[in-house]
């Protein structure tokens, strides 16, 4: 982080522009799922003793003395790796702005051994994008989690799971909240918008700074000034 840097420069110019795609510090819009703490399981049989290819699904919440637990169930085609133990989890999802935080896939199958080496892993192992996904403030017109307090407190690095990210049309139409705690890794392939708007280098390294804090490691110090800085800004109202 540049130390020359004053706070209205760094909170100004928190984005650029590179007109690439699938970069770390990119805003991308793709389809993330809702987090339940109680998983809704799709409960499958197969529809009759013969036909393979119809099933029965009765959708319910996890329960602690069934899920994932030895069953014997007859095997339907489509589901063919529901195995003994194993149960089909329902996720309800949208298509939402996402901050991408890194990449993961540089393993080449095609230089490994031919055989059952090559072919384990062009199964195995892909590109994965580690996405961190984006929510707007609330407002009086759509209240939500985010309210103004937290927000504040948020834009001032008070804690170490969210960054706040301004507004800028037509990537992000509000002020939002990058929420690091729900990390989670995509290939970026359905349903999946690039956007043109990347993070400044000021901005990923404080954001990287922000991911070690939250990872139990000691920050930099310029890490630290500048979010004292920040926090010396903070309202009173929302100390």
């Amino acid at each position: 982080m540049d130390c020359n840097l004053s706070l209205s420069d760094f909170c100004n110019n928190f984005y650029t522009s590179t007109g690439q795609e699938s970069g770390t510090g990119q805003i991308v819009c793709c389809p993330v799922t809702f987090q339940d703490r109680r998983p809704l399981i799709a409960d499958i049989t197969r529809a009759d003793g013969i036909e393979h290819k119809k099933a029965d699904i009765t959708i319910r919440k996890y329960q602690e003395a069934v899920d994932f637990k030895s069953k014997s169930r007859l095997p339907v085609a489509a589901l063919g790796s529901l195995g003994d133990k194993c149960e089909a989890i329902i996720s309800v999802g949208k298509v939402r702005p996402c901050l991408i935080i890194g990449k993961a896939g540089e393993v080449n199958p095609n230089l490994l051994p031919e055989g059952w080496q090559r072919k384990k892993a062009l199964n195995a192992f892909d590109s994965q994008y580690l996405l961190a996904p984006v929510y707007s403030v609330a407002s009086n017109y759509e209240p939500g989690a985010f309210g103004p307090i937290i927000t504040a407190r948020i834009r001032a690095a008070m804690y170490s799971e969210f960054l706040f990210l301004p507004q800028h049309d037509p990537a992000l139409p509000n002020n939002s909240i990058c929420r690091l705690d729900r990390m989670f890794l995509s290939p970026l392939l359905c349903a999946t918008r690039h956007r043109d708007l990347w993070l400044h280098e000021d901005a990923i390294n404080f954001l990287n700074e922000q991911l070690f804090w939250m990872l139990g490691k000691e920050p930099e110090e310029e890490f630290m000034k500048t979010r004292q800085l920040l926090l010396d800004d903070l309202p009173d109202e929302a100390k």
